[in-house]
C-alpha cells in the first residue's frame, strides 16, 4: 500500500488505489465507524471485565479441599477406630488468618490434630487430622460427617467439606 501511495504521488495519480476498504465503502464512499461487528467486540470485552471483576471480588478469601487417608480404617492402640484426613487449607488473602477446625455428624468423635491454624497471608497449608471413634458406637459402615472451617475475624467465612467416616459394624 506504502509503494504504491509513493508511486502514486510521483505519476501525480490519486493515492488509494490499493488500501483496506470493503465494498460497501468503495461503492458509497462513507466508512462506518460504528459497526456491528464493532459493537458486539465491544459488549463481549465490558462482560468479559465485569465478569472478572466480579469473580475476583467475590472469591472465598480462605478455601478448604479435603482428602481422606486411602485406608478404610484401623484400630489404633486403645482400641479405638479411626481414620486419617488430609485438610488443605489456602489463606488468598493479604492478611493473617486464624482458622478453627471443627466436625459436625457425630458427638461422641473425638478429632487428633489442631483445632486451631494460624494462615499468613497467601499460606497454603496441609493439616493432617485422624477421627477415632469407640467401636460400639458404630452402628453403619459409613458415618456422614463434614468438617468445618470458620474464621472469628471474618464470621461471614464458614467453610464446609463432607466425607465420611468408615468403621466395622458392632454387634
Amino acid at each position: 500500500i506504502d509503494a504504491c501511495d509513493s508511486i502514486m504521488d510521483k505519476m501525480g495519480y490519486q493515492q488509494g488505489l490499493i488500501r483496506y476498504a470493503s465494498e460497501n465503502e468503495l461503492k458509497k464512499g462513507a466508512r462506518h465507524i460504528l459497526r456491528p461487528r464493532l459493537i458486539a467486540y465491544f459488549c463481549i470485552l465490558i462482560s468479559m471485565i465485569t465478569l472478572f471483576s466480579w469473580a475476583l471480588v467475590s472469591r472465598p478469601l480462605v478455601a478448604l479441599e479435603l482428602e481422606k487417608d486411602r485406608s478404610l480404617f484401623r484400630f489404633n492402640g486403645a482400641g479405638r477406630i479411626e481414620n486419617g484426613y488430609l485438610l488443605k487449607l489456602t489463606n488468598k488473602s493479604n492478611e493473617s488468618r486464624v482458622a478453627h477446625i471443627a466436625v459436625e455428624g457425630s458427638e461422641d468423635m473425638r478429632m487428633t490434630g489442631p483445632e486451631r491454624v494460624l494462615l499468613q497471608a497467601g499460606e497454603h497449608r496441609e493439616v493432617p487430622v485422624i477421627l477415632e471413634k469407640e467401636p460400639y458406637t458404630i452402628h453403619s459402615k459409613v458415618t456422614e460427617l463434614a468438617f468445618v472451617v470458620t474464621t472469628p475475624d471474618l464470621p461471614e467465612i464458614q467453610l464446609h467439606s463432607a466425607t465420611t467416616f468408615l468403621g466395622p459394624v458392632s454387634r
